[in-house]
């Protein structure tokens, strides 16, 4: 078998398969990904056999006979095959969401392997299964909307209760190959968006800052205006900033407080006692509650111990209850999807490995659980860079078999494709002028045809005797009358 770089078998253990063993340790090994392939590719046929019409087989003497009585020809059969109506499909609402729910299945399973599997050559022939399956995810879905009116929102609960699946068996997923594949893309329109919204901020500074006529205004007025010397316009200065201030003081002097109506003045007053009212009553009502938790605690200590119990069993209930109901009420939100787990609102694994690691203090041995999805996460993330490699060193191995494949059989595929050229011109010659046919433009194939010519056209159908055809004809119509 060849190896799992798809290039150049390696020895097992050694190499870059040795190295793929050591990245992705653990249950995940290739060999898990194929089997879940074929397992996928497995499920997929079955489900599409399910699909397929039941056609009833006809008895073997029976057709012999009518083909005897009915010899078939070429207008017969167009005339029986337009006069046949379209199979009509009797599957409804019910069978069409079972099949989409079972396809969704399976793209999760091939969307998987791919991402995980690091052979360049599998991984062609998943992604060209996972487009096929995604194709019919969405024609099963297409089907389900017809069916319900056009309408988009399916009520599909006792469909899943009677799988025995989840809600989230009916969500479509985005395979991961589709942002990765597009990720230089998405980087170059991230990068426009920023470079657009950087320029759109500075066009907005710069039209709040001074409109440019109004600069154009003040620049004529100071080249109009002769020159000053640097002492008269300091003078100049200080005497404006003196008159400015002996007129803001003369104004503030003789300034008078503008009139305020009846009713303003009265609303003013009615204001400001309503809230001096207010403070005193909150006052008064902070000074009896302090007197009432001094009496109830006067009188807690007169209380027996039974009535203390009482009291702590009521506190703690009421805590254990509402609780329960805070549960109950997120794995419900959980269940419709309303809100997300726990476990997802944290901190990514790695993050909170890097934390620990940080915090010495809080340096604590993990769980089972959290070791293995963090040792599932680093081998993902291991199995990715081994097959950006593997795919690498099949592009530079299929340059050197090109050129290998050139250097050795590039002299006697030449020479053959020569000879089957002059062998059409040799055929195609004419036999009275004895010239040579044009060769084919680049617009008609070029040397295609002449290298790998189409098969030949059928011959055309004997024609039909015409007693036959009468005898036929005749019975045709005595069996409409009587029907």
């Amino acid at each position: 078998e060849r190896g799992e770089s798809g290039v150049a078998p390696v020895a097992r253990g050694k190499g870059v398969a040795g190295r793929a063993r050591g990245a992705g340790g653990g249950d995940m090994s290739h060999v898990t990904f194929d089997a879940q392939w074929r397992a996928s590719m497995r499920d997929l046929l079955a489900q599409m056999e399910s699909e397929l019409p039941l056609v009833e087989e006809e008895d073997p003497a029976e057709k012999a006979a009518n083909e005897i009585l009915n010899p078939p020809n070429a207008s017969g059969a167009d005339k029986e095959k337009e006069e046949k109506p379209p199979p009509e499909d009797p599957r409804g609402l019910r069978e069409f969401a079972a099949a989409h729910a079972e396809y969704l299945r399976i793209l999760t399973n091939l969307e998987l392997v791919y991402d995980q599997m690091c052979h360049p050559q599998k991984r062609e022939e998943v992604r060209r299964a996972m487009e096929a399956c995604a194709g019919r995810v969405l024609e099963t879905r297409h089907w389900m909307t017809k069916l319900n009116d056009g309408v988009e929102a399916f009520a599909l609960d006792d469909v899943l209760g009677d799988l025995k699946k989840t809600p989230d068996a009916v969500e479509i997923p985005v395979p991961r190959c589709f942002v990765e594949d597009r990720a230089e893309s998405i980087a170059a329109r991230e990068a426009f968006l920023r470079e657009t919204r950087r320029k759109l901020r500075n066009e907005e500074e710069a039209a709040r800052k001074k409109d440019p006529n109004e600069s154009e205004t003040l620049a004529s007025d100071d080249a109009a205006t002769p020159p000053v010397s640097a002492e008269d316009a300091e003078s100049a200065l200080k005497a404006s900033a003196k008159r400015a201030e002996i007129e803001a003081l003369q104004a503030y002097r003789f300034m008078r407080a503008p009139a305020m109506p009846e009713e303003d003045a009265l609303r003013l007053i009615q204001r400001n006692e309503r809230g001096r009212q207010g403070r005193a009553r909150s006052f008064a009502m902070a000074e009896t509650r302090r007197e009432q938790e001094l009496a109830d605690a006067a009188l807690l200590n007169k209380r027996s111990e039974a009535e203390v119990a009482v009291i702590c069993q009521a506190l703690i209930r009421g805590f254990l209850t509402r609780r329960r109901v805070r549960r109950l009420r997120d794995e419900e939100l959980q269940f419709l999807g309303m809100k997300l787990p726990e476990r997802l609102e944290r901190l990514t694994l790695a993050e909170e490995a890097k934390l620990d690691a940080q915090n010495e203090d809080a340096v604590s041995v993990p769980s089972n659980r959290r070791a293995m999805e963090l040792r599932d996460a680093n081998n993902a993330s291991a199995r990715r860079a081994l097959r950006t490699t593997r795919v690498e060193e099949m592009e530079r191995a299929t340059v050197e078999l090109k050129q290998l494949v050139k250097q050795t059989e590039g002299r006697e595929m030449r020479e053959r494709v020569q000879d089957t050229i002059n062998a059409w011109f040799v055929e195609n010659r004419d036999p009275l002028t004895g010239e040579y046919p044009e060769f084919p433009g680049e617009d008609k194939g070029g040397s295609r045809d002449i290298i790998d010519p189409p098969p030949p056209k059928p011959p055309p159908p004997p024609p039909e005797d015409p007693k036959a055809k009468a005898a036929r004809e005749k019975k045709e119509a005595e069996a409409k009358k009587k029907a």
